[in-house]
């Protein structure tokens, strides 16, 4: 397999990253006097694109997305203040979070669209200029 698309990497270091802004706004994710949805909004705005950065090449894989689903999903239940037995998926429903995967399958299908190459030279598109 060429070493460009090795993605473990990428993928730790993410994990690790939103490890350490999870720890670093421990406070603010357990404070009873701040807005739950003001915590929502950092999670979305902060903690998301900080794990699914270079989304666009390990986007295929749910388990790829998995190391840092689980580290995303450890501010999930602080701000739900929730246990571990609690079904996942359907607190990021109910907050209004997307997984991790559908943010990396995203990206990725979106630079897809934009990079797949133009088919130049055919007559629709001389047609259309």
């Amino acid at each position: 397999m060429n070493s460009k698309w090795d993605v473990s990497g990428t993928i730790k270091n993410n994990k690790n990253k939103v490890r350490k802004a999870v720890y670093a706004a421990y406070s603010f994710l357990r404070r009873t006097d701040v807005l739950t949805a003001l915590k929502i909004k950092f999670i979305n705005s902060v903690l998301m694109p900080i794990g699914c950065y270079g989304g666009e090449t390990f986007g295929m894989s749910e388990a790829r997305c998995n190391p840092i689903q689980s580290e995303i999903d450890k501010a999930i239940r602080m701000v739900a203040n929730v246990g571990k037995s609690a079904a996942m998926e359907r607190i990021r429903d109910e907050l209004g979070i997307t997984s991790v995967f559908n943010h990396t399958i995203t990206a990725r299908v979106r630079a897809y669209h934009k990079l797949k190459p133009q088919k130049h030279g055919s007559l629709t598109s001389l047609r259309h200029h």
